[in-house]
């Protein structure tokens, strides 16, 4: 798996601040000395942003430092670290389906930060992580997706499915007094038939079903929190004795408990959205038509995803 390195921030410092200084006090055309201390403080600053996985402030520091006006040895070495970078640098691109018909008014955020307003072709960057992507239509749907982002993934393909859209009670109680005054106006011109037997009232759903995907949704959110917090403690140990030449046996292990935690946390979300599903279900008396749980499963090598949607 891959391991940020552990750049001497101190050290570059210090002998960016003292080359730099000997090298413009003895040249005539020298940029002035804040000049300088703006690139050492930009080539400090980046490495300290891609030792944490911050990409994107990353670069923005490269940029920086890679000023006419900062040393040689200092432009040298951020030209090559934001290539670097940028080879590093994930980019994703979401999209949306509801059955066969591509959506494109869906706006796509992450916290409070929105990442898109409606859904196109064009790629987005963000930095390697874990993001509950939250899809939202103008149509009132919303679905949430959780994914982990590596570094490198280029133009990773984020996509939800939509539930079909079902129609209001407004609109199912009109159509049926527009049904029930179209039968009284038949019944008018000729013979009432005889009242037809009543069926006995379908017993309510049981909600031991939905209690135990929640249960189970619980623990299974809880296994993967301790996974993923096993698998970080793990992955900052190789950092400090063995990275960047740990080997794949070391490595393993870590990778394992990273994927049993995106396991987990899929079958969680799983199970919640399933339970949740079947209280709101509880209280309608009509019989749910079955396979029509709004919940999207994707899962790949790398990762396991879910997706749950609703219409409010």
């Amino acid at each position: 798996m891959p391991l940020s390195r552990r750049w001497p921030l101190s050290l570059a410092l210090s002998t960016a601040v003292s080359l730099a200084g000997q090298a413009f006090a003895q040249a005539e055309s020298a940029p002035p000395r804040p000049a300088v201390q703006e690139c050492a403080r930009a080539y400090e600053s980046s490495q300290e942003h891609r030792s944490t996985g911050a990409i994107s402030a990353a670069r923005l520091e490269f940029e920086r430092c890679r000023r006419d006006d900062c040393p040689e040895f200092i432009r040298e070495d951020c030209s090559r670290w934001s290539k670097e970078l940028e080879a590093e640098q994930p980019t994703v691109i979401f999209a949306a389906k509801r059955g066969s018909r591509v959506l494109t008014q869906v706006r796509v955020s992450v916290g409070d930060r929105v990442l898109v307003e409606q859904l196109s072709a064009r790629a987005i960057t963000l930095d390697p992580g874990e993001y509950d992507f939250r899809f939202e239509t103008t149509e009132g749907g919303l679905a949430v997706l959780h994914a982990l982002i590596q570094p490198g993934n280029k133009d990773r393909l984020v996509q939800v499915e939509f539930a079909p859209l079902t129609r209001s009670p407004a609109t199912r109680s009109k159509s049926a007094a527009i049904a029930s005054a179209g039968a009284s106006a038949h019944s008018a011109a000729r013979p009432e038939p005889a009242a037809a037997p009543t069926k006995t009232a379908t017993a309510a759903p049981s909600r031991v079903l939905p209690w135990t995907l929640l249960a189970v949704g619980a623990a299974s959110i809880g296994a993967g929190a301790a996974l993923s917090f096993s698998g970080h403690s793990d992955e900052l140990q190789l950092r400090e004795t063995c990275s960047p030449h740990c080997t794949d046996a070391q490595v393993a292990p870590v990778h394992t408990k990273y994927l049993l935690s995106n396991i987990s946390f899929g079958a969680g979300l799983v199970s919640l959205s399933a339970a949740a599903y079947f209280f709101l279900r509880h209280s309608d008396s009509e019989p749910a038509a079955a396979g029509t749980v709004p919940v999207t499963v994707v899962a790949s090598p790398n990762s396991f995803q879910a997706s749950y949607g609703a219409r409010f």
